[in-house]
């Protein structure tokens, strides 16, 4: 299966600062312990995934390499 991946610097406007994060954007949500993997493999402290919705906004799941995270505003 083809996911898309992005590396991107959060909280910063300038490349190579920041903290440096992955952003997986799939169709639907994988089990918990393949988005595990996919955060483990992608060895960034944190990763997003996101699932585009039917009103044009997305949902989003974050993963730390070892456990699920929450950010302010979202759901664990």
């Amino acid at each position: 299966m083809a996911i898309p991946y992005y590396h991107v610097d959060a909280f910063t406007g300038e490349l190579f600062a920041g903290n440096p994060a992955g952003v997986c954007i799939l169709p639907a949500f994988l089990a918990d312990s393949v988005l595990q993997k996919i955060a483990i493999e992608n060895r960034h402290s944190n990763t997003a995934f996101v699932v585009p919705r039917a009103d044009g906004d997305f949902d989003f799941a974050g993963l730390r390499r070892r456990s699920r995270t929450t950010y302010a505003g979202t759901r664990p």
